[in-house]
Protein backbone atom coordinates (compact mmCIF):
# COMPACT_ATOMS: atom_id res chain seq x y z
CA UNK A 1 0.00 0.00 0.00
CA UNK A 2 0.77 3.95 -0.57
CA UNK A 3 0.67 4.19 3.37
CA UNK A 4 3.24 1.92 3.77
CA UNK A 5 5.63 3.46 0.64
CA UNK A 6 5.28 7.00 2.95
CA UNK A 7 5.95 5.79 6.27
CA UNK A 8 9.32 3.72 5.07
CA UNK A 9 10.20 7.21 3.35
CA UNK A 10 9.49 9.20 6.30
CA UNK A 11 11.40 6.87 8.67
CA UNK A 12 14.12 6.80 6.58
CA UNK A 13 14.57 10.94 6.03
CA UNK A 14 14.16 10.38 9.87
CA UNK A 15 17.03 8.45 10.13
CA UNK A 16 18.98 10.78 7.90
CA UNK A 17 17.48 14.00 9.75
CA UNK A 18 18.73 12.29 13.21
CA UNK A 19 16.01 12.48 14.72
CA UNK A 20 15.17 8.35 14.90
CA UNK A 21 17.25 5.54 14.96
CA UNK A 22 14.57 3.08 13.34
CA UNK A 23 12.72 2.74 10.15
CA UNK A 24 10.06 0.14 9.62
CA UNK A 25 7.43 -1.03 6.83
CA UNK A 26 5.10 -3.24 8.48
CA UNK A 27 1.76 -3.74 5.84
CA UNK A 28 -0.99 -5.11 6.86
CA UNK A 29 0.08 -8.40 5.17
CA UNK A 30 1.56 -10.37 8.26
CA UNK A 31 3.66 -12.39 5.76
CA UNK A 32 6.09 -9.15 5.19
CA UNK A 33 7.99 -7.05 7.79
CA UNK A 34 11.33 -4.48 7.12
CA UNK A 35 13.10 -2.45 9.49
CA UNK A 36 16.26 -0.31 9.24
CA UNK A 37 18.11 0.72 12.61
CA UNK A 38 21.26 2.30 13.10
CA UNK A 39 23.82 0.15 14.78
CA UNK A 40 26.41 2.36 15.29
CA UNK A 41 27.63 5.53 15.57
CA UNK A 42 30.18 4.97 12.19
CA UNK A 43 27.01 5.23 9.69
CA UNK A 44 26.10 1.79 9.79
CA UNK A 45 22.77 0.61 9.83
CA UNK A 46 21.20 -3.08 9.75
CA UNK A 47 18.26 -3.96 7.46
CA UNK A 48 16.02 -7.06 8.25
CA UNK A 49 13.40 -8.49 6.13
CA UNK A 50 11.45 -11.27 7.27
CA UNK A 51 8.90 -12.71 4.96
CA UNK A 52 6.58 -15.87 4.74
CA UNK A 53 4.26 -17.73 2.95
CA UNK A 54 2.52 -19.30 6.03
CA UNK A 55 3.06 -16.95 9.15
CA UNK A 56 1.39 -19.76 11.08
CA UNK A 57 3.94 -22.12 10.17
CA UNK A 58 7.31 -20.62 8.97
CA UNK A 59 9.35 -17.88 9.05
CA UNK A 60 12.13 -16.62 7.20
CA UNK A 61 14.36 -14.08 8.28
CA UNK A 62 17.08 -12.24 6.72
CA UNK A 63 19.23 -9.23 7.90
CA UNK A 64 22.74 -7.29 6.54
CA UNK A 65 24.52 -4.22 7.22
CA UNK A 66 24.59 -1.35 4.90
CA UNK A 67 25.89 1.98 5.42
CA UNK A 68 23.58 4.94 6.05
CA UNK A 69 24.51 6.50 2.92
CA UNK A 70 22.06 4.14 1.09
CA UNK A 71 19.10 6.04 3.11
CA UNK A 72 18.95 8.93 0.44
CA UNK A 73 18.43 6.24 -2.16
CA UNK A 74 15.59 4.65 -0.15
CA UNK A 75 13.66 8.06 0.24
CA UNK A 76 14.44 8.78 -3.81
CA UNK A 77 12.93 5.83 -4.72
CA UNK A 78 9.73 5.90 -2.56
CA UNK A 79 9.02 9.36 -3.54
CA UNK A 80 9.16 8.33 -7.11
CA UNK A 81 6.89 5.64 -6.61
CA UNK A 82 4.75 8.09 -4.57
CA UNK A 83 4.40 10.29 -7.39
CA UNK A 84 3.21 8.04 -9.72
CA UNK A 85 0.91 6.49 -7.59
CA UNK A 86 -0.25 9.91 -7.40
CA UNK A 87 -0.45 10.72 -10.84
CA UNK A 88 -2.23 7.32 -11.44
CA UNK A 89 -5.77 7.62 -12.59
CA UNK A 90 -8.67 6.94 -10.25
CA UNK A 91 -10.23 3.46 -10.91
Amino acid sequence: MLSDIISLRDGCRGMLDGVIDEATMSPLEPELDLSIKKSDSLGHAELVVEITPDHMRQSHRFGFEIDQSYLQTVVDECDKIIKLQSNAPAI
